[in-house]
């Protein structure tokens, strides 16, 4: 099998779409999300989160573009997608006795893939400190 062969600068392009894409729907159907989740927490937490995703996603747009990939920039991502990821395991688990199976899964699941894209930005972190 071929080995994948991606641009660095695609992790943080797919985590910008991503970002974007949560954040609108959080903002624009909390309620609905927050009826889907099945807890007991206000829509405004929903709306508060997807507020959040949208500079995180101009970061990400910023970081696609610079040349180098600085260590502040990478721990600054870094740290904001183990946040996210601490953040949603702690309110699955503060929650979980409110919650349907779908409300965990869409809680735990979005957490694996913030996680999975975190550790792809590790992976691809190298060539994008020492550009071609």
């Amino acid at each position: 099998m071929p080995a994948l062969n991606l641009h660095p600068r695609l992790i943080y392009l797919a985590d910008t779409a991503a970002c974007l894409v949560l954040g609108a729907v959080l903002i624009a159907a909390a309620a609905p999300v927050t009826a889907l989740i099945g807890w007991t927490l206000p829509p405004a937490l929903l709306i508060a989160l997807g507020v959040i995703l949208l500079p995180w996603a101009a970061f990400n747009l910023m970081t696609a573009r610079v040349q180098r990939l600085t260590p502040a920039i990478l721990a600054t991502h870094v740290a904001g997608d183990a946040l996210w990821v601490a953040g949603s395991v702690a309110l699955a688990a503060l929650h979980a006795s409110q919650m349907g199976q779908l409300g965990l899964f869409l809680v735990l699941g979005q957490a694996v893939a913030v996680a999975g894209m975190l550790l792809l930005k590790l992976a691809f972190a190298r060539p994008f400190f020492n550009p071609a």
